[in-house]
């Protein structure tokens, strides 16, 4: 079926290469930089060693390589801005934003930085172990009412099949889940004669479970979801949602591997009900960030707790999992609208050492599954380090 296609490019004026579409990446002689590491906020020096059993050997083979070559990518001038995600087997999508607001279209490019072709979604996209997961409405729906919102299962070059989630009463939103697959919080009706679930799709787009979840009387959606690496679901909602509880607080509740609700709502931030940021932590659990700043982690199924030290002290810094799940890459969170990471990515043990910071030189930075470095040279040109904190 054809979909309705709202694509609108972004291309500030700031930059000095104009806009424009390039099929092929383009090498670059000048690699990024890498400041050893040192304290960064939490950690301790990650100075060189010689003993197999210092703790400094925690960040061997975690750090990035500071000769790795990059790739020039000049995308089309609709994918110009500042969103920008890799597969897990090193394909990258670029658009322009990652908002909610129309379908945009997504450039996407092989690691080499052959242009495969284009894909359109509301909002981000998903990576998948190869392509991408993305949402999308019928442009000529034969049955509206009941087959109007997609889920897409991409290939690389934006083809691949679809699948109906609900009708034109009905919205949803896709959340990463380090267990593979794709999480997806979906909403459908009006009022009392309303609905909300989540729902795990496998890597192939076959659906796991369909939770119904929600506050009461009329089930709101959560504001968020995550998924750890053991399958645990962690979802949110503000305490005004669900009836019996006083408004001001974020409500936390876990989905079980299985799609159980093992639990009801606790108090996961008290005072504080903003819609969070969720990021799965190494070897279970999830980190919850608000208005800028990591308020607490949560253990698989468990309570929440205090953050550590490493990760309080990086304010504004959101991360990704990488080194096949033996590191994080922190990016700052930037001002701009649509941006997506920050000019320098720092590796992080997963104590907290800090293993050096690679500076892209950029104006924003941002880390996909595999391990690929996506930056900004200007507004619309992109500098992609394939692989560069992949598996080792």
């Amino acid at each position: 079926m054809k979909l309705r296609v709202f694509a609108f490019g972004v291309c500030l004026a700031l930059g000095t290469i104009r806009c424009g579409g390039s099929s092929n990446g383009s090498r670059s002689t000048g690699p990024g930089q890498v400041d050893a590491g040192g304290n960064g906020g939490g950690g301790t020096d990650a100075g060189p060693a010689t003993d197999g059993g210092t703790v400094a050997n925690e960040c061997d083979g975690l750090s990035a390589d500071p000769n790795a070559t990059s790739i020039a990518i000049a995308p089309p001038a609709e994918a110009c801005g500042f969103a920008g995600s890799s597969d897990s087997s090193g394909n990258v999508a670029l658009s322009g934003s990652s908002d909610l607001t129309t379908s945009k279209n997504w450039a996407t490019y092989d690691r080499g930085g052959a242009h495969l072709g284009t894909l359109h979604a509301y909002g981000p996209v998903i990576p998948r172990e190869s392509g991408f997961f993305g949402l999308d409405r019928l442009s000529n729906p034969t049955d509206p009412p009941n087959d109007y919102l997609h889920l897409w299962t991409f290939v690389p070059d934006g083809s691949g099949p679809s699948q109906n989630i609900g009708g034109f009463l009905c919205s949803a939103t896709l959340q990463r889940t380090s267990a593979g697959g794709v999480l997806l919080m979906g909403y459908c009706g009006s009022g009392l004669r309303s609905a909300s679930r989540v729902v795990w799709y496998d890597d192939a787009g076959s659906q796991k479970w369909s939770t119904s979840v929600g506050g009461s009387p009329a089930p709101t959606p959560p504001s968020a979801a995550a998924g750890d690496d053991g399958g645990n679901v962690l979802i949110t909602i503000a305490s005004d949602a669900v009836a019996g509880r006083p408004a001001g607080d974020l409500l936390g509740r876990w989905i079980a591997p299985d799609g159980s609700l093992p639990g009801d709502w606790f108090v996961l931030v008290a005072g504080n009900a903003a819609p969070p940021i969720l990021q799965s932590l190494i070897g279970g659990g999830v980190a919850v960030m608000q208005n800028g700043k990591w308020v607490a982690v949560v253990p698989p199924l468990g309570a929440p707790k205090s953050p550590p030290d490493w990760l309080a002290s990086r304010p504004d810094h959101d991360f990704r999992v990488v080194r096949g799940r033996k590191a994080y890459a922190f990016t700052s969170r930037i001002v701009p609208r649509g941006a997506s990471g920050g000019p320098s990515v720092e590796v992080v043990a997963p104590s907290g050492l800090s293993c050096g910071t690679f500076d892209t030189k950029s104006t924003a930075a941002t880390v996909g599954a595999d391990g690929t470095v996506i930056a900004n040279s200007d507004e619309c040109t992109r500098r992609v380090w394939p692989g560069l904190l992949g598996a080792r």
